[in-house]
Parts: structure tokens; sequence; C-alpha cells
């Protein structure tokens, strides 16, 4: 090694020396520099520390925000005297739930259930007419043989549009294109007029609804039970409403053929068209008692009267009359902030006003001034014991015929029923029935009561 590399070598060892020397001393005084500036009591053995809270809070998941369904809220919130929304727990105080608007709209089991089950739809029952089903297969085969260069045809479902409980149906070949036109596979109710045909299957439906005691809702249920798919609510709202009216003028004029047959039936027993009648007539309520534990006044609100032909022994019903409370679009404009009043609104299904009690002379007033208005003059009128509705047809038909006199006569079954009541009830003498007890002598009236009530 020469004299200039061992020098430079040298240079280059006491360089690094001397580095390592200064960076030793720096990290010893930033030591010290620390060591002055720290707190000592806080490294002191038991020093609670600077901090605010030695305990650190449990977390807690966050309570979710939906919305949920107008059944669900329903369930879950409720109504503070001051008008807010909240969910209470078990001591009635609000509890930590965030409570959204509910979900709009109908939204029920069976639609969701369906619509969740999208890959069982070639399993779903469908209701078809026989013949236009075998018209369909018998055009698209024939179709196929003309028009398609296929040997072996196989033919599957291609397109479905469902109209209420009824269908429209294309066929297509798997081994070609060929594809069918779509069939109608239902009957449709001819009509006047454009727009589309309503199905007769599905008016069929809400005619056997108008006559049951279920509604739309429990309609479906039943259908979606058999594995069919519902038709949907709206749509069957609005064929019920059209089919009620058509009902409605269909029974009316039934009622008035059959009064012309009565006027038919005086004329050949010898007597004017006009001669007087008789009829029966009852009142019912929609409900099994007349007042209510829970409000004031009576605790129907419909009540529908009925007076049938006692004439013939056919025993015609010859005049309806209903009265009702209920009107779902008023409640529906005063749940939603409107000031309306039932009966008066459009739409308005009341006829009568929730203040006023139902009242048995009023329906029969209605149904004298009918049969008044078509010519029946009535003599006698049967009703049991408690009703009234003799009183209003007297006053519909003195409107009408002043010289008419209307006399109320008993039912006999309501007749025979408090005549027993009354034999019951009665203080015989100890020698009018024989028997030795008192027990033997009271079921010997029991019978003697009986006996009245056939009479």
């Amino acid at each position: 090694m020469s004299i200039i590399g061992w020098l430079h070598e040298n240079q280059t060892t006491m360089a690094r020396t001397k580095k390592a020397k200064n960076k030793g001393e720096f990290s010893k005084n930033c030591h010290k520099s620390k060591k002055i500036h720290k707190n000592k009591g806080q490294f002191k053995s038991g020093h609670e520390g600077y901090v605010r809270s030695s305990v650190l809070e449990e977390w807690k998941e966050p309570i979710p925000v939906q919305r949920l369904t107008s059944n669900i809220f329903k369930r879950v919130a409720k109504v503070s005297p001051s008008g807010l929304l909240y969910a209470p727990d078990a001591d009635g105080q609000p509890g930590p739930a965030k409570l959204l608007r509910p979900i709009t709209g109908v939204e029920t089991e069976t639609s969701t259930r369906y619509l969740e089950e999208t890959d069982s739809i070639d399993n779903e029952m469908r209701l078809i007419n026989n013949r236009k089903n075998a018209e369909m297969w018998n055009n698209s085969l024939r179709e196929h043989t003309e028009r398609a260069q296929c040997d072996q045809p196989h033919f599957i479902i291609d397109r479905e549009i469902k109209k209420g409980l009824c269908w429209k149906q294309s066929l297509k070949c798997t081994n070609c294109l060929y594809s069918s036109q779509l069939y109608k596979l239902y009957t449709e109710i001819m009509r006047d007029g454009p727009g589309a045909k309503a199905a007769a299957c599905n008016v069929g439906l809400q005619v056997g609804l108008q006559d049951s005691p279920i509604s739309n809702t429990k309609a479906r249920m039943l259908i979606a039970s058999t594995n069919t798919p519902p038709p949907a609510l709206s749509a069957m709202q609005r064929l019920s409403n059209a089919v009620g009216t058509a009902t409605n003028i269909l029974n009316t004029d039934d009622m008035l053929t059959r009064k012309r047959e009565i006027c038919e039936t005086n004329k050949l027993r010898g007597l004017s068209a006009d001669a007087a009648i008789n009829i029966s007539m009852d009142v019912r309520y929609n409900s099994t008692t007349i007042a209510s534990s829970s409000k004031m006044g009576q605790n129907a609100s419909q009540a529908i009267g009925v007076a049938i032909e006692n004439q013939t022994d056919l025993k015609q019903i010859i005049g309806f009359h209903m009265e009702n409370k209920l009107c779902w679009v008023g409640s529906w404009f005063r749940n939603n902030g409107f000031e309306v009043q039932c009966p008066g609104h459009p739409e308005c299904t009341a006829n009568v006003n929730d203040e006023e009690p139902l009242s048995e002379k009023r329906i029969g007033e209605s149904i004298g001034e009918d049969l008044a208005h078509d010519g029946l003059l009535i003599q006698f009128v049967t009703t049991d014991g408690d009703a009234r509705g003799a009183d209003g047809i007297r006053t519909a038909m003195k409107r009408k015929f002043p010289d008419c006199t209307v006399e109320r006569q008993a039912d006999t079954t309501h007749l025979g029923q408090s005549q027993f009541r009354q034999t019951i009830r009665a203080n015989f003498d100890a020698t009018m029935f024989p028997g030795q007890s008192a027990e033997r002598r009271k079921e010997q009236q029991k019978i003697l009561g009986s006996t009245y009530s056939l009479i």
C-alpha cells in the first residue's frame, strides 16, 4: 500500500469515528432533555393519571333505521297525548328507536311470497278455458306444420299475461324458431263502447263475493292457497265497485217486476190492480247488541230493512232499505286533514250522520215511499213486538193515500214467546194444576204456556 492510500484510509476512519461520537452525544443530550421536561409524578406507582376517565364506555350496536310496513308500524308505534309518535318500553317511556313514515301501498304476505318464489312458476296452477286452450294448441300445431321446417315439434309456454284470474298465453317450439300469437284463454263479456272487455271469470268471482261474507283480501288468500297467482287487489276492488253498481240496478228492476206480478195476481183473483196487500217487515243490524260498552249511543253502524209480500206463498222481497254510517272515503279525507262531513261529500256511502241513531221507523218510511210510488197499497204490516217499521209505513202511505189505514199485526213467533213468558210468570191458584209438589205444579204451568204459544 502506498503512502497516499494509507493517508486516505486513515482520514476516512477518523471521520467515521467522529460522526459516531457526535451522534451518541446528541442522543444523550436529547435523552437528558426529555427527562428534564417529563412529569415525574405521572409515572409514580398508584398515580391515577390525567385522563378524564379511566373506564372505557361500553360499545353499543347502533340501532338500524328502516321504514316499516303499515301493519308492522301500527304494532310498533304509539301516539303520545301531544300527537308525537314513539316506541315505548315496558314502563311506557319512549325507546331509542327512530321511526320513519311507513311504506305506502298494499303489501301482503301472499304477494311477497309470489315475488320471492320466481323459480316455481312452472309448478303454479292456471285457470283457463278448455275450449280456448284446445284452439290454441291446434292452431299452433297447424301453423307450425305450414311455416316451420321442423319434423319434431316440441311446444312450451312462451309468453304469459295475467288478467285477474285469467291468462293470455303463446307457444313456441324449442326445435325451431316458431312462436305463436297470444291467445285469450278466457271468455269475455260483450259490451258497447271502447276499451278492453272484462273477463267473465273475474266478473263471476265478484258476483259470488257479493253474496258471501268474505272480502277481496280473503278471496286472494284462498286463491293463493291453491298455488294460483291471485289477482291484484286494486283491480279486484275496481271490478267489485262496478259489479256492486250493476247488482243494485238489477235488484231494483227485479223488485219492480215482482210488484207488477202482485198487481197481476190481484186482477186474476178478481180484485182491482191497486187492491191493498199485506206485507211482513223486519230490520237487522250489524251488531248483536244495541248498546255499546265503549262508546255513547248504539253499537251498530248499519241497519238493513226488508219487506216481503204475504199475498202469495212465494214470499218475495218487494222492499229494501239500508241505513249506513260507514264511509271509507270520508274517513280517508279526515285522516289526511280535510274537513268533510258524512253524508254530503262526493262518493259518500253513508246516508245517516254518525251522531244520529239508526231508526226502524225511518227505514219503514223509506220502504213505504217506494211501495207507494209503485202503486202498492198496504193494509196489514206484520212485525215483531219492539219494531216501529209499521209506523214508518203508515206515515208514508198517508202522504200518498190519505184514506189508507195501515194496521200492525204481531209476528206469531214473537207473540207465542211473549204468551209463554207471561203464562209461566202468572200467579195461578194452588188448586189450578194437579200435583203434590210445587215443582210438579210448575211443570204443569209450563205445559199450559207452551200450549198457548202454539195457538
